[in-house]
């Protein structure tokens, strides 16, 4: 086996242990608690695809709560030896979640089901290992998560409903749009329905073959001709206005989606894969709670969080909300030509005057 099939198919497996828990704010007065749900959740999916039996397990005890023997649900609920076993993947890679509810829409779908983790809405359309490592911890497992079925946080989440359906039109339209900065929508132009459908089965069986042998063709470079060996650290005004005046020839021409070792190809041949990268890089608030005492916190507030109008434009800023993150444009070149790492991508970050302190505090 390829090694890099070996690292993806590692990070494909992994798996985040959630203790699921109804939330007492949509219990009645006095009235305890149902067992909580357990289950091993791929961090490489969505949490609406496999919660599903969670919801259907917490909604049918609110509604024993207003006409059924509670005592004897709860009896039933303990008894079950399978409580903490649902949501664990089988021997083929497929969640039993997903096995039971085949179809876009389940029962619990029309409700407007939301998660929260230490106050905080749980965003529904983000990976499930994504929102673990902004807020959960390797230190505190298994990760406890409240279900909510009412005051669904408008503000804050994507409007409900919130279903199979809605991650699958999310999912595609993240896949869309990543391609046209990629590949200017090459590859999905060029993809058959039997492929999208693939794609989305993949990730929601959980099956790393079907779901790589279409995704592969989103890690391939897209490579032109004719580039120079060192594109400019920033577009300017004059360079976007003599882009698109008529009459022009392009500057390059598309070739061939090719190999997908995009650092050897530029090497050998000196071809431009991106001229410039989007980059966004998250902070984990968990992080800062604990690096920043109150008065550092107000402090970091008024000078990084507050940045000037210069900053806002460029989009190197912390925003108010959490999680914070940092969002710009990057040359995947040096001043030398070469291509650039991730390392250099963060000294060059962490060195601006708004990030220096706070680059500081998460080094601690």
């Amino acid at each position: 086996m390829n090694p890099k099939d070996k690292i993806l198919r590692k990070v494909w497996h992994g798996r985040i242990p959630v203790c699921f828990r109804l939330s007492p704010e949509d219990l009645p007065a006095d009235e305890p608690a149902p067992p909580p749900f357990f289950a091993l959740i791929p961090r490489m999916t969505y949490f609406p695809l496999v919660i599903e039996k969670a919801v259907r397990q917490f909604h049918s005890y609110r509604a024993s709560l207003s006409g059924a023997d509670m005592s004897l649900f709860m009896d039933e609920a303990r008894a079950s030896p399978r409580t903490g076993q649902r949501g664990q993947t089988g021997a083929g890679g497929e969640t039993d979640t997903n096995k039971a509810c085949a179809s876009e829409t389940c029962s619990s779908d029309d409700h407007a089901v939301w998660l929260e983790f230490d106050t905080r809405p749980l965003k529904w359309h983000y990976p499930v290992g994504l929102l673990f490592d902004l807020f959960g911890s390797a230190s505190s497992l298994p990760w406890e998560i409240y279900i909510h079925f009412e005051n669904y946080p408008s503000d804050i989440l994507l409007a409900p409903p919130v279903n199979r359906a809605s991650v699958k039109a999310n999912f595609m339209s993240t896949i869309k749009e990543a391609d046209m900065l990629k590949h200017r929508g090459s590859v999905v132009s060029e993809m058959q329905p039997r492929d999208h459908l693939q794609l989305w089965m993949g990730l929601l069986n959980g099956t790393f073959e079907q779901f790589w042998t279409v995704n592969r063709r989103f890690m391939q470079p897209f490579v032109q001709t004719n580039p120079s060996a060192n594109p400019p650290t920033r577009p300017t005004l004059e360079d976007q206005e003599a882009e698109n005046e008529p009459g022009d020839s392009p500057a390059s021409e598309t070739v061939n989606i090719t190999s997908e070792d995009s650092p050897n190809l530029l090497m050998a041949t000196g071809t431009r894969v991106f001229r410039y990268c989007p980059f966004r890089l998250y902070f984990s608030p968990l992080s800062l709670e604990k690096n920043i005492q109150g008065s550092e916190r107000v402090l970091l507030a008024e000078e990084a969080l507050d940045p000037s109008e210069g900053d806002k434009n460029s989009g190197t800023y912390l925003p108010e909300n959490l999680p914070p993150y940092v969002q710009c444009l990057i040359s995947p070149f040096n001043e030398s030509g070469l291509p650039i790492t991730f390392s250099d991508v963060l000294e060059s970050l962490f060195a601006s005057p708004a990030l220096s302190r706070f680059g500081q505090l998460h080094r601690q």
